[in-house]
């Protein structure tokens, strides 16, 4: 999760879905991926409802990436101005590896930052 120029949290990334909210039914229509468990579909169709109390559309052909769990941290962007677009980053370039839990990562990531 980004926001002013720094990564705020990270997650282990469980499964990766498109898929089509109905609002009215609390329904999911995976169109690529596994289908969700009951404990994902609902925390997708309370994020699309929130979505849709601010104005934005998430319900229809959206990208969505499930995680089982967060850590936040603070992997702040040390160049001039914010991103322009969806940046994704191999940990492996900021972590020591293996990969450690993410509290572990999160902590490693506090102590540096990126261009």
């Amino acid at each position: 999760m980004y926001d002013r120029k720094a990564v705020r949290a990270i997650g282990r990334i469980a499964r990766r879905v498109v898929c089509d909210v109905d609002i009215e039914s609390s329904s999911v229509v995976v169109h690529d991926g596994d289908p969700l468990i009951e404990d994902e579909a609902k925390r997708v169709v309370a994020t699309v409802e929130r979505a849709h109390s601010r104005g934005w559309d998430l319900a229809r052909n959206h990208q969505w990436f499930i995680c089982d769990e967060w850590e936040e941290t603070e992997f702040r962007k040390k160049s001039r101005g914010g991103i322009r677009r969806q940046r994704y980053f191999d940990l492996r370039k900021f972590v020591d590896e293996p990969l450690p839990d993410l509290k572990k990562i999160a902590a490693e990531l506090r102590a540096s930052g990126w261009e």
